[in-house]
């Protein structure tokens, strides 16, 4: 091949390349505007991709220890409940099945599990706390649900709470997507109804405090806490909503006992450490919402990215301790231990 003949082979290679290099890059400008769009779309049709990180390696749950953050065990001790506001129970038909630690399947509900921790030797009522996981997020086994309890609260927080008679409740989706109340302040559904067979046969099997009734989620789950919160005012005492919410403000017929000036807690990430760009406006939203009728707000900016926020579960521990039912703060500053530098009363 005469060098003049080369010249040419390369110039055309050159040029397929240029062009092939220009729609590639036209390929991946496209498809990132799909895909945040789609993301977008995802979020109002009640679906979120969640990137929690679940310490998918967990096999035996918690084991028994004592908090750095806790001085002679006293945030882990629940002491009388005697607010003003008496909560409103619900009643179950039907015959409960037996509240006890592990798998425990609900009839009323085509035999949905529901795990549960807790001491069956605890000698005091304690309280119960729901707990809900993100989307993407495996919930079959009882090693899966330790891994989402030890997420959320933390492994260490979680014996504590169980030793202290508390009864957990880490909710199973009954479909691999989402759950009912996620994006919705629909009054009836599974999940609610689920909620309230829960609390109802634990109560009337002697198990918890009804005036210690809270509950928490991460992601798709903080977006389900948020709106639980309201749907559930009769009993719900308090809520730690992270990274979810609602934007705009509950429909009336959905705030079921407007009275119950419930605490909150809120977290969020960082957009820079990899938090959801989505999740923010929703946050913000439940937030600003819930300060404006009157609740107890405490909010957290942590600089992780879309994960529970590092340390915080002897702050949640103390949250709830501190506001059961009736009681709308307990706070004109933050105890330090256990709360956190990156929350504040908002």
């Amino acid at each position: 091949m005469s060098n003049r003949q080369r010249h040419n082979v390369i110039k055309k290679i050159k040029s397929q390349f240029n062009v092939n290099k220009v729609a590639l890059v036209l390929t991946i400008v496209s498809f990132g505007a799909i895909g945040y769009v789609l993301l977008r779309g995802s979020l109002a049709a009640d679906s979120i991709v969640d990137v929690q990180a679940e310490n998918m390696t967990a096999t035996g749950g918690a084991s028994t220890g004592s908090d750095t953050n806790a001085s002679s065990g006293q945030y882990f001790k629940f002491g009388s409940a005697s607010g003003s506001l008496e909560p409103i129970l619900p009643n179950f038909t039907g015959t409960c099945p037996t509240i006890k630690s592990g798998q425990v399947s609900f009839p009323s509900d085509s035999n949905r599990v529901v795990h549960f921790r807790m001491d069956s030797n605890a000698s005091t009522k304690g309280p119960l706390i729901f707990l809900w996981h993100g989307q993407q997020t495996a919930d079959t086994t009882d090693s899966e649900a330790n891994s989402i309890g030890n997420n959320l609260l933390g492994s260490t927080t979680v014996t504590n709470l169980v030793n202290a008679g508390a009864v957990l409740a880490i909710m199973k989706m009954h479909t691999a997507s989402t759950w009912d109340n996620a994006s919705s302040w629909s009054t009836s559904n599974r999940d609610l109804n689920l909620v309230d067979a829960v609390t109802a046969c634990a109560n009337n099997q002697g198990h918890i405090d009804s005036k210690r009734i809270h509950s928490i989620g991460m992601s798709w789950g903080g977006y389900q806490t948020s709106h639980l919160a309201f749907l559930r005012a009769n009993y719900i005492a308090s809520a730690v909503v992270m990274s979810g919410g609602f934007t705009g403000s509950p429909p009336s017929s959905a705030i079921q006992r407007p009275e119950n000036k419930f605490a909150t807690i809120t977290t969020l990430g960082s957009t820079s450490a990899g938090e959801l760009q989505v999740v923010v406006s929703p946050l913000q939203g439940y937030r600003d919402y819930a300060k404006s009728a009157g609740h107890f707000v405490v909010h957290c900016q942590h600089s992780g990215g879309h994960i529970p926020i590092s340390g915080g579960g002897p702050m949640h521990q103390r949250f709830f301790q501190d506001h059961y039912y009736g009681v709308p703060k307990a706070y004109t500053t933050l105890p330090v231990p256990p709360f956190l530098s990156s929350c504040s009363i908002y």
